[in-house]
């Protein structure tokens, strides 16, 4: 387990979120709000990785980090069957 390593993960995700708030409080760049939040969804599924000193691969596809996690983490069976599409 590496707790350090997640925290890190998490923080940088927390950033993208903080990012996207405040974008979407001045009714700015919608479309770089949707990338700071993938980035945050992103950043905080490959938390799981760093927490388990796991390969953290280069991709921004979420349903592929996903298949990478998903023993490491339960979400409900409507996610799952969206990552099977």
């Amino acid at each position: 387990m590496n707790k350090t390593a997640a925290k890190e993960w998490l923080t940088k995700a927390w950033h993208h979120l903080s990012s996207a708030q405040l974008l979407f409080q001045l009714e700015h760049y919608t479309d770089i709000i949707a990338i700071e939040i993938h980035y945050a969804v992103e950043i905080s599924l490959k938390s799981f990785l760093a927490y388990d000193n796991s390969k953290i691969f280069k991709t921004h596809d979420l349903v592929d980090i996903y298949k990478h996690i998903k023993d490491h983490i339960n979400f409900d069976d409507d996610f799952c069957a969206l990552a099977d599409k």
